[in-house]
């Protein structure tokens, strides 16, 4: 099982460039065939742009708001449901009779 965590979407404040939300999303796969996405919206805390640890919007990268997403959610359950809806999938398939489709 391979479980990929993506940011796909950021809201700002254009004024200062204060990231307000992060969109993520954690892809699991099993062989290549089967695939559960699970995406979210990550609400970040009041922040301000005159804090210390306060990053340019151009200078941010997915590792680094990714940090701030996975450090204040929890991972193991995302991964472990994604895991739990990925075996019915898989069952469901492997217990199919029938199917539809043309062979050419």
């Amino acid at each position: 099982m391979q479980h990929k965590w993506r940011i796909i979407d950021l809201t700002r404040n254009l004024n200062d460039g204060l990231i307000t939300t992060a969109s993520y999303q954690c892809k699991s796969r099993v062989d290549g065939r089967f695939a559960v996405i699970k995406k979210d919206d990550f609400h970040l805390g009041s922040k301000s742009p005159d804090d210390s640890d306060f990053i340019e919007y151009n200078n941010l990268t997915e590792d680094t708001v990714l940090s701030w997403v996975t450090g204040s959610i929890d991972v193991n359950t995302i991964q472990t449901n994604n895991s739990a809806s990925l075996a019915l999938l898989i069952a469901e398939h492997n217990s199919k009779t029938e199917d539809t489709g043309l062979p050419w």
